[in-house]
């Protein structure tokens, strides 16, 4: 657990950031400042296309004054090769490739900080815990990056996974807010659910194992990585937890406005100041 013992009753205010892909800079970090959040959350894959962009991106992060959180993407570490490779050959990777993935996870971390990079790792904002959960997440069917996951944070496979992130929820202090990349399972396989894929649902089970494990305590998860577009929502319920993603992409200025209070959680879309 990291930071102070969480506050009163008074409403938690977060803001949350779907997938930027590079649209993130420092003006933006300072307008956000100005916001008056209890915290800032990134629910991964920060770079763009263009050269440099990552690196850009974090060290604005780490201009925040706000309290801030960043979990690593599919796109935060991997190799664009190696997510081709995690896709269409169903986790396979050749000898070092686990370790390449730390290097530059390593490089991104030293990028944020003091913003930390999160992972299987609970955070106070506000009256709030953030329970960071699996990060490089990519597709529900398994535990992606296997072999980084391991060696970084000693888990091995979804139903690992999940015990990680139940004893996470044990653990946590006052109403708790998970943060993901990808979503949970069990809000369907349709165009319009928040985490389909091809006609199947490919949200992560071990996420919603989370959910779950203490019923009322987790309000909300925020998660992005299946990209919004035209019919996705952004928002719905499983099992009484809002659940959010924020990967409106391109972003086109806006972030997630989460409010947690003794009543439950509310979101909306803000567009930047």
């Amino acid at each position: 657990m990291t930071g102070p013992t969480p506050r009163s009753t008074r409403p938690t205010r977060l803001a949350v950031f779907g997938d930027v892909h590079g649209r993130f800079d420092r003006r933006e970090a300072e307008a956000l400042d100005a916001q008056g959040y209890d915290g800032v959350l990134f629910v991964g894959d920060l770079g763009g296309p263009l050269p440099g962009s990552l690196r850009r991106v974090a060290q604005s992060i780490a201009r925040l004054q706000t309290a801030a959180v960043v979990l690593p993407g599919n796109h935060d570490g991997p190799s664009a090769l190696g997510i081709l490779r995690e896709a269409v050959l169903h986790g396979w990777h050749p000898p070092g490739s686990a370790r390449r993935i730390l290097r530059r996870t390593e490089r991104l971390a030293r990028w944020l900080h003091p913003v930390p990079l999160a992972g299987y790792s609970s955070h106070v904002l506000g009256a709030a815990t953030v329970v960071a959960a699996r990060p490089w997440a990519m597709d529900g069917r398994r535990a992606s990056f296997a072999g980084a996951l391991s060696a970084r944070h000693g888990v091995e496979g979804l139903e690992s996974s999940a015990a990680r992130l139940c004893a996470l929820v044990d653990d946590a202090m006052g109403p708790i807010v998970v943060l993901a990349h990808n979503g949970p399972a069990g809000l369907g396989s349709r165009p319009e659910d928040p985490w389909s894929h091809g006609g199947r649902d490919a949200g992560d089970s071990d996420l919603t194992v989370a959910l779950r494990h203490r019923v009322g305590a987790v309000r909300a998860v925020v998660a992005g990585h299946m990209h919004l577009g035209r019919t996705r929502e952004a928002f719905r319920t499983l099992d009484g937890v809002l659940c959010v993603n924020a990967a409106q992409v391109p972003r086109r200025g806006r972030h997630v406005a989460l409010t947690i209070d003794g009543q439950g959680a509310t979101a909306r879309w803000v567009a930047a100041p």
